[in-house]
């Protein structure tokens, strides 16, 4: 038998091998498909509201905007900012929440309870700041986002009825 013949037999024999495996495999997909269904399971999304509860320390056991920040984060020092220098237009002063020192945000202007705390910055620590969080008297969080712009901020706060609704120039 000529060297060709016998390559072209042996590859398409492969070729076969690898289609059975394939049928076995999705078959193996379709068993298990069916294992889920008969038990009714479901993927329930999980929000990070859900998961997110901080200690009532954090906000003096009142509802407060809290804010967790990092000063190596420049949104973090923007948005920061802004809440510090707005504080007033709201019925309690925001509190911003950090693992560093407090001294690290003495910089800011008044406006903004500064709070160390490295277990409720735990509870955070896994989303990315800054972390913008209404949060409730007994430390449940009732919203939470991570804008990156203070117009996404204003309109988050507009959104949990913080503030009155902000207009971007597009809709002037």
């Amino acid at each position: 038998m000529p060297f060709t013949t016998a390559l072209w037999i042996l590859t398409w024999a492969a070729i076969v091998l690898l289609l059975f495996c394939l049928a076995a495999v999705l078959r193996e997909v379709k068993i298990l498909r069916s294992q889920v269904e008969a038990f009714g399971w479901q993927a329930v999304p999980v929000q990070p509201t859900d998961t997110v509860e901080l200690p009532a320390r954090v906000t003096g056991g009142r509802r407060r905007l809290v804010l967790a920040a990092n000063t190596g984060c420049p949104m973090c020092q923007m948005l920061a900012h802004h809440l510090a220098e707005n504080a007033g237009r709201f019925d309690e002063r925001p509190v911003l929440l950090t693992y560093e020192g407090v001294d690290a945000w003495e910089h800011l202007p008044a406006g903004l309870d500064v709070v160390s705390d490295d277990v409720a910055w735990k509870a955070v620590a896994h989303l990315s700041p800054p972390v913008v969080m209404l949060v409730e008297a007994d430390g449940s969080v009732a919203q939470l986002s991570m804008p990156t712009s203070l117009d996404e901020l204003e309109n988050n706060l507009a959104a949990w009825h913080l503030v009155p609704a902000v207009r971007t120039p597009e809709e002037l």
